[in-house]
């Protein structure tokens, strides 16, 4: 027996209308919107978390964005390719994609997706959020030098 959907995006989860990559995520899409409702009321994440069968770890990455995946997917030299998954999301959105499947799909924060929303000035959000990540990257390169010498030495062996 597969996995219960508590309440999914969009309708069941073999929904035809949604494309296979939205299908594949839209329980975390919606463990991440009953999340985010419920972490300004005093429900804890990790009933959420329970009642979806996801980790709390990757809720919360999906709502908050987890620096080490960030550097990986959009690099520390330019916010262009994060800006450009922010396109794709608000274009998605646009189309009639729930904000929430958009942003899991798309492995944008939904925070960012949330605040865009409620103000529109894209730049502002995604400078101030990627400063934050390259903040955050600082941060633990410098409190674990080994690790991050470490990383920036190895090579990959075809």
């Amino acid at each position: 027996m597969g996995r219960i959907n508590i309440r999914a995006i969009n309708g069941q989860k073999h929904n035809g209308h949604l494309e296979t990559r939205f299908q594949q995520v839209q329980n975390r899409a919606s463990a991440v919107l009953d999340a985010y409702d419920e972490s300004e009321q005093s429900v804890e994440i990790d009933l959420v978390a329970h009642l979806h069968r996801i980790p709390t770890k990757q809720i919360e990455q999906d709502i908050h964005g987890h620096h080490e995946d960030f550097v990986k997917r959009y690099g520390t030299v330019s916010s262009k390719k994060f800006h450009q998954a922010i396109q794709k999301c608000l274009a998605e959105i646009n189309d009639g994609v729930h904000p929430a499947l958009a942003s899991v799909s798309n492995h944008v924060p939904y925070k960012i997706i949330h605040n865009l929303e409620e103000n529109s000035n894209i730049e502002e959000i995604t400078n101030s959020f990627f400063n934050e990540m390259m903040k955050l990257d600082k941060h633990n390169r410098d409190k674990n030098p080994q690790v991050a010498e470490h990383n920036s030495t190895s090579v990959s062996v075809s």
